[in-house]
């Protein structure tokens, strides 16, 4: 029996490979974020550079489990000398 769905374009991801994505991205971009805010720590102070550093990792790491290998390509894209 046909239904009225659209074919998906992909599958969908396995909950698992989400979370190894989402926590390897948590620490390679919470580093960097801590570093930046490191540099930003004596004109910002400590509670203001924790929640910025936290809701940028965060939200890198979502949009990095969400989309996959392509972010680390735009970013290697975008860092690339020409």
């Amino acid at each position: 029996m046909p239904t009225n769905e659209a074919p998906m374009s992909k599958p969908p991801r396995e909950r698992l490979e989400f979370w190894i994505r989402f926590i390897g991205a948590f620490f390679v971009f919470g580093v960097i974020a801590a570093l930046c805010c490191l540099k930003l720590y004596h004109s910002w102070g400590l509670p203001k550079c924790i929640a910025v550093g936290l809701v940028a990792t965060l939200s890198f790491s979502t949009y990095e489990a969400f989309s996959g290998d392509n972010t680390w390509l735009k970013i290697m894209d975008y860092i690339r000398w020409r």
